[in-house]
């Protein structure tokens, strides 16, 4: 299946945009969690980013502190999306999450499974009206189903 050209489509730049913005927000934390049928209980990953520090739980429930400058995090959703590319965008509309109203698109997205021959991913995102940030992400690869919330107010490290 030919990719469309994001660059040149208007609602792929508004993710792009988005993931960009994310990448070079100086505060945020994000909780994801993926599904599949092989397992009874969901894989959870949290990420808190407060300036150069990273916090990080790549192991279920034991947080990890890495120094990552901001050009560096910015650096790496750029190569992250460039490996990845987003297609086939389209606005679905704006619904409130919590008190705030978002944009949200429906895309295509190449992951790991395209990579290695399979299809690619529908996700959905749910952009800020105001900020322009996302703060939920929802896709299905397969039997994988995974959502992710991001937080960028009231970010605190998770360590003492």
């Amino acid at each position: 299946m030919a990719q469309e050209n994001a660059t040149g489509d208007a609602a792929c730049g508004a993710v792009l945009q988005a993931l960009q913005g994310m990448g070079a927000a100086p505060r945020y934390h994000w909780k994801m969690s993926a599904t599949t049928p092989a397992r009874r209980r969901p894989v959870e990953r949290e990420q808190v980013v407060l300036d150069d520090v990273v916090y990080m739980t790549p192991d279920e429930g034991r947080w990890m502190k890495q120094r990552i400058l901001p050009i560096e995090r910015a650096a790496r959703m750029a190569d992250e999306v460039a490996r990845h590319p987003i297609s086939f965008c389209h606005p679905l509309g704006t619904e409130g999450v919590g008190n705030t109203a978002m944009a949200v698109y429906e895309y295509r997205q190449s992951g790991e499974a395209a990579a290695a021959g399979g299809d690619t991913a529908t996700k959905r995102i749910w952009i800020g009206v105001q900020d322009g940030l996302p703060h939920l992400f929802k896709s299905n690869e397969g039997p994988v189903s995974v959502t992710m919330q991001v937080e960028y107010e009231r970010v605190q490290t998770p360590l003492p």
